[in-house]
């Protein structure tokens, strides 16, 4: 079976076209944001527990941790 100058034509763009498209995501990556509910909340984790602080509201929160001690001491 021949493989005709049209078929070979077009797989030769396909790969052209696939190969672009994967060079352009490695040298120009795209740029992301956090826009959810969450996108100002920062933690800390200090001692016991963890703080969460909204920065756009100023609310503060604490998620108490249970410290962990090896047995015996």
């Amino acid at each position: 079976m021949r493989i005709d100058l049209y078929t070979k034509l077009v797989l030769t763009v396909i790969a052209l076209m696939l190969v672009a498209m994967v060079c352009k995501s490695v040298v120009q990556p795209n740029s992301v944001a956090a826009e959810g509910s969450l996108a100002g909340v920062q933690s800390v984790a200090t001692g016991p527990g963890v703080w969460a602080i909204d920065s756009r509201s100023g609310d503060v929160w604490q998620y108490p941790t249970r410290a962990k001690t090896p047995h015996g001491t």
